[in-house]
């Protein structure tokens, strides 16, 4: 399994906020999710996915996605598989 995690490169282009957004998106969030754990209201994400999707020129989250694994704002990584104790 693996999940988005920030590059940790420097990138001006991207807020912190819209870059928590992507890593969000990533990962398969939606909007209800990504409000609750950014503390914003849905509206307002969305509002943040309108802001990217005209930075990159994405015409849906797919391509949000895309465009940030592309010019390494965001990379995948294997999730550790964890075993239960028991």
């Amino acid at each position: 399994m693996y999940e988005a995690i920030l590059s940790g490169s420097v990138n001006r282009e991207f807020s912190a906020v819209e870059l928590e957004i992507l890593k969000g998106l990533a990962n398969g969030m939606q909007t209800k999710e990504l409000a609750l754990a950014l503390r914003r209201s849905p509206a307002t994400v969305e509002h943040y996915v309108r802001i990217l999707s005209a930075k990159t020129g994405a015409r849906s989250r797919a391509q949000l996605v895309a465009a940030a694994l592309g010019v390494g704002v965001l990379r995948m990584a294997r999730c550790e598989e964890r075993s239960e104790a028991g």
